[in-house]
């Protein structure tokens, strides 16, 4: 049985599945990234703070960034776990912090000295978390990146050269885009929506095309999970045009997107054409490195196509999707969301001839996905399976023991932002 935490940042580590040698280095990164050479702490110094506590407090260079990465007090977190100092406030809730960072980026962006190795550093912390989002279920991502978010925004309000400026831009818009995707898995739609358009801001601010698709790309998923299907069109073609003309992962992604949404919504051209520019651009894309979130891999164009190829009716083409999908994913050895998203896909070409089998494909399907990444977008997809049952199908009580499943408390999403 695991041993209950003595504080709220030894809570907050076994909530976070953080390791103490994980930990350290987090703080480090975050000191680094603010400037605060005199930092340190080692594993030694951790051990017993989550052994007993503290009670003097570590000197202020170290409360400042315990809390930026924890968002709370040194008093706090080094304190008794059930300490009253908690009550009514969850630390990793991020409800406020989320909503308050998005409102930071979005001031300073729009205003207007960092050294070449510190943005270097916050470069490479971007690049970590852009492999991280992969395998990393989205409540823990957020905690992840909340502290880098409130570091780069912090540079951000230093004055600078416009070099550096751009590059500030870049890493603050890749950050928004994950905060926001995993805001859309859980289901916040709302902070998820403006956090996409902080995403897009910025971006537009770094002055990179494929920065500026890849932020309306990704901002297309949220409305095709949520339903409003023209929106993710537009959202799609916009991306394909701030492109500029240059093949990118982001633009091939857009254009994928685009056919799946156009044959959901029964345009059978449009899809069609979108399906054929999407190989096209990917057939010129270098080798992708399937661990980058903002890579767009075989796989990705094959659940793309597996969803477009669905819809228009052609099961055969769909079929190999599919294949493709779970064979390059079943060589990782990690677990994604993407194969859960192709098996729902086949569900819903059972759907209509073939209910009961759709129904326990789902069910299995949502049976197999790890605690942390049953959020709310595994449940609208699961829910869209049902509501593509015929009439009668919905009432069996293989349906109802479904839809039961769909609403257990896993799937209810955290309230993020306002």
């Amino acid at each position: 049985m695991r041993k209950e935490p003595v504080t709220l940042l030894g809570q907050l580590m076994q909530e976070r599945d953080l390791g103490r040698d994980e930990v350290v280095d987090l703080l480090e990164r975050h000191a680094a990234h603010v400037g605060e050479q005199q930092f340190a702490v080692s594993t030694r110094t951790l051990d017993r703070w989550l052994a007993s506590g503290v009670k003097t407090l570590p000197r202020p260079v170290v409360c400042r960034v315990l809390k930026a990465v924890f968002g709370a007090s040194a008093e706090e977190l080094l304190g008794s776990a059930a300490a009253p100092a908690r009550a009514g406030r969850r630390p990793d809730d991020w409800q406020g912090l989320a909503e308050r960072l998005r409102r930071e980026a979005d001031g300073v962006l729009t205003a207007g000295t960092v050294s070449a190795s510190r943005l270097g550093l916050f470069e490479e912390a971007v690049e970590h978390l852009r492999r991280t989002h992969i395998v990393s279920a989205p409540e823990a991502m957020l905690g992840m990146l909340m502290p880098e978010l409130g570091a780069v925004l912090e540079a951000t309000q230093q004055g600078q050269t416009a070099l550096v400026r751009r590059g500030l831009s870049a890493c603050a818009a890749q950050l928004a885009i994950l905060t926001a995707d995993c805001l859309m898995k859980l289901g916040a739609t709302h902070p998820a929506v403006g956090w996409f358009r902080t995403a897009r801001t910025a971006a537009d601010d770094a002055g990179l095309p494929w920065l500026a698709a890849q932020a309306r790309a990704q901002a297309a998923m949220l409305p095709y999970y949520y339903g409003d299907l023209r929106r993710t069109v537009a959202l799609a073609v916009d991306a394909q045009q701030v492109g500029q003309g240059h093949i990118s992962p982001a633009v091939c992604l857009a254009a994928a997107a685009e056919a799946r949404a156009e044959a959901r919504l029964g345009h059978r051209e449009a899809a069609h054409e979108a399906i054929a520019r999407a190989v096209t651009w990917f057939e010129q894309l270098p080798d992708a490195d399937d661990s980058d979130a903002f890579a767009f891999p075989a796989q990705r164009l094959a659940l793309y196509l597996s969803g477009a190829w669905t819809y228009l009716g052609d099961q055969a083409q769909a079929a190999a999707a599919q294949s493709e999908v779970r064979r390059l994913h079943a060589e990782s050895g990690v677990f994604t969301l993407d194969p859960t998203l192709i098996r729902f896909d086949e569900a819903s070409g059972l759907a209509t001839h073939d209910p009961s089998s759709a129904i326990e494909h789902t069910r299995a399907t949502i049976e197999q996905v790890p605690g942390g990444h049953f959020t709310k977008i595994v449940t609208t997809r699961g829910t869209d399976i049902l509501n593509a049952l015929p009439a009668q199908a919905r009432t069996t009580p293989a349906a109802q023991e479904l839809a039961e499943l769909l609403a257990t408390p896993a799937a209810t999403p955290i309230a993020l932002g306002a």
